[in-house]
């Protein structure tokens, strides 16, 4: 039994209509009865299969994720709502993902439940998802190329890029988004995390087959995943958000003012309250590009990945890991990170859907 936590969202129904299409065995969890059943019933489900948990009811989650193998987080943000429901599926004994793209949650989770996942012999894992799991695979690739796949080898660097092209996000992941936004922003330097100064700063990054993109500074999950496999100096990671330079450009100008100022950051999460959700076409449209490169002293690998729909990506690789872990296709204990559950190479390589391209030895 695999449980979808925020299963009546955007994505959250995505990843349900993956495990179902994969032949999975599935509950649908959340806050809402009525969005939980509407979302059963279009996906060819029965109100059986629909439990009410509201993440403050800790005795509703218990009984939600009683005997699920896994659970999904997919409702953000994560910072409000991800801590009790990854609690909740430790104690249920189930194995833990979700689709994070807050790094200070992501951290709070490796430092809060390592041991005791170990004990469980569990695992958990944050950030599978477009935004996080391909960047750290990506990265782990470019590393490995790099390194002769000698994971002691300390790197002088590794730089991790997002680009989109016409992104449309809903309101979960505006959320997420805002809360990245506005949140720690995180930088990995010499065996520490070190906070990412507010600034309009950005640098130009090659994205392949979107082209040259100036990219703003944005503490991603990667600042916090790609250390635990890689001995490196430096992580920095980078995001083009939306293939328009102007308001590339404003962005990067309004993060400050979002980070340091709370009635900024109000009003950016106003904006993103429910109202018209993008249609499936919309999110299908969306082109992105994630690109990895890998520095150490003079030689550089470059992975670089391309796909569309970052909804349908997320959805697919989510489904993917979680059916791996309830099956007992991949076996892990502790909260690991993609790459340490699977390879980078391995992993996309197995990713039909998307185009890798690389450079360097």
């Amino acid at each position: 039994m695999i449980v979808v936590y925020g299963a009546s969202g955007t994505i959250g129904l995505r990843v349900v209509a993956d495990l179902l299409e994969h032949g999975a065995e599935v509950r649908l969890a959340g806050r809402d009865r009525a969005q939980l059943v509407a979302a059963a019933d279009q996906v060819g489900l029965l109100p059986a299969d629909v439990a009410v948990a509201p993440v403050h009811d800790a005795a509703a989650l218990a009984r939600a994720f009683a005997d699920a193998t896994c659970v999904i987080g997919a409702a953000g943000p994560y910072t409000a709502i991800g801590a009790a429901v990854a609690a909740a599926a430790l104690a249920a004994d189930a194995h833990y993902l979700d689709l994070a793209v807050e790094p200070g949650f992501v951290r709070a989770l490796y430092e809060e439940h390592e041991s005791a996942a170990r004990r469980r012999a569990r695992c958990m894992i944050s950030g599978v998802g477009a935004l996080g799991a391909l960047g750290d695979w990506a990265a782990d690739w470019a590393a490995s190329r790099v390194t002769d796949g000698d994971g002691g080898a300390a790197l002088t660097a590794i730089e991790i890029g997002y680009a989109f092209d016409g992104a449309r996000f809903a309101t979960g992941m505006g959320r997420s988004l805002v809360a990245a936004l506005t949140g720690p922003g995180l930088a990995w330097r010499r065996g520490r995390w070190d906070a990412i100064p507010a600034t309009a700063r950005g640098q130009t990054l090659d994205f392949g087959e979107l082209g040259w993109r100036r990219a703003r500074p944005l503490g991603t999950v990667e600042a916090v995943t790609v250390p635990r496999k890689w001995a490196v100096d430096r992580v920095d990671t980078f995001v083009a958000p939306t293939g328009a330079p102007w308001l590339d450009r404003a962005i990067g100008a309004a993060a400050p003012l979002l980070r340091w100022l709370p009635s900024a950051a109000a009003t950016a999460l106003a904006l993103v309250d429910p109202g018209r959700a993008p249609a499936d076409a919309e999110h299908a449209d969306v082109r992105f590009a994630v690109t990895a490169t890998a520095r150490r002293d003079a030689a550089a690998a470059t992975v670089t990945i391309t796909g569309s729909d970052v909804y349908a990506t997320t959805a697919a690789l989510a489904s993917r890991l979680a059916r791996a872990l309830a099956t007992g296709a991949l076996d892990a204990a502790g909260v690991i990170t993609p790459s340490q559950l699977v390879a980078g190479e391995r992993a996309l390589g197995a990713t039909a859907e998307l185009i890798i391209t690389h450079r360097g030895p």
